[in-house]
C-alpha cells in the first residue's frame, strides 16, 4: 500500500498538481515485498502441485524499509527537490515493525528463487501512476464549464 501511495503522490507532484512534498507515516517499518510478476507463476505452479489445504508463503524472504523504498521512488522522479513530511494522521496506533515471510516450504516444493528487483518495481508502479494521474486530470480539464 505504501508504494502505491508514495508513487501516486510523486506523480501528482510531477504534473504540478501538488507542491513538492510527500506526506508519510512511519518510514522505519520493514516489509517483505514481492512483485506479482515474480510471484504469479509460482502461485499457479503451487496450485497444481501443492498439497490440498496446505499453506505456502509467497514472499521474498528479505525486508526493505519504507524509507529505502521512498528513496528509490524519489530517485526515479523527474522532480528532484521533493521533500518528505511526516504526517501524524498516517501513523497507525499499532504497526508491526517487521513483516518478513518464510518462503522455505514453497522454495522446496517448486524450486523457486525470489528475484526482488525493487528499482524495476518502483519504476513500473510510478509509471502506472503517472499515466493514471495524467488521464484523470486531463479528463477533468476537458469537461465543459457550467
Amino acid at each position: 500500500q505504501a508504494i502505491q501511495n508514495f508513487c501516486k503522490q510523486v506523480a501528482m507532484i510531477e504534473l504540478g498538481l501538488h507542491p513538492p512534498v510527500v506526506h508519510v507515516g512511519d518510514l522505519s517499518t520493514k516489509r517483505d515485498i514481492t512483485d506479482m510478476r515474480d510471484a504469479a507463476p509460482i502461485l499457479i505452479k503451487t496450485a497444481s502441485i501443492g498439497a490440498l489445504g496446505e499453506a505456502y508463503n509467497v514472499c521474498s524472504g528479505k525486508v526493505i524499509t519504507m524509507e529505502h523504498l521512498l528513496q528509490l521512488i524519489l530517485a526515479a522522479s523527474t522532480v528532484k527537490n521533493i521533500t518528505v513530511q511526516r504526517d501524524t494522521s498516517r501513523l497507525r496506533v499499532y504497526d508491526e515493525r517487521i513483516l518478513l515471510g518464510d518462503n522455505t516450504k514453497i522454495r522446496h516444493l517448486t524450486g523457486w528463487t525470489p528475484k526482488p528487483d525493487y528499482e524495476q518495481t518502483v519504476e513500473d508502479i510510478l509509471n502506472y501512476w503517472r499515466r493514471e494521474v495524467k488521464t484523470l486530470y486531463s479528463a477533468e480539464q476537458s469537461k465543459p464549464q457550467l
